[in-house]
């Protein structure tokens, strides 16, 4: 399968975070390895809004079908490993035309 786009919200701090977050990425790889992520994630990213998203989804489109997790926890160690704190989750399949209308494009009009 190949990776078209990573859809993400703004981070604060003129991207600071996301600057911290490639650091982290890359560190301990090799040059050839930095450059081959560099390609392949990080300029697929495409951040479409500057305002802060509270909906917690990843996805994948394969063969025109999209597959979409859906939960409230928040993808990140805090939020999916803090104690005694229930969250929900959902996976569900939809056209790739419905995931976008319904998904992507409410994220690019935030």
């Amino acid at each position: 399968m190949k990776l078209e786009a990573i859809y993400m919200a703004a981070v604060p701090n003129n991207g600071q975070r996301m600057t911290k977050l490639r650091e982290d990425v890359l560190r301990g790889h090799t040059a050839d390895e930095q450059l081959f992520i560099e390609y392949k994630v990080f300029n697929k990213i495409l951040i479409p809004t500057t305002k802060h998203i509270g909906s917690n989804f990843i996805a994948s489109v394969k063969s025109g079908v999209a597959e979409i997790l859906v939960t409230s926890a928040p993808f990140n160690l805090n939020g999916l490993a803090t104690p005694n704190c229930l969250h929900s989750a959902a996976l569900t399949k939809m056209p790739e035309e419905d995931f976008v209308l319904n998904f992507l494009d409410k994220l690019a009009t935030v």
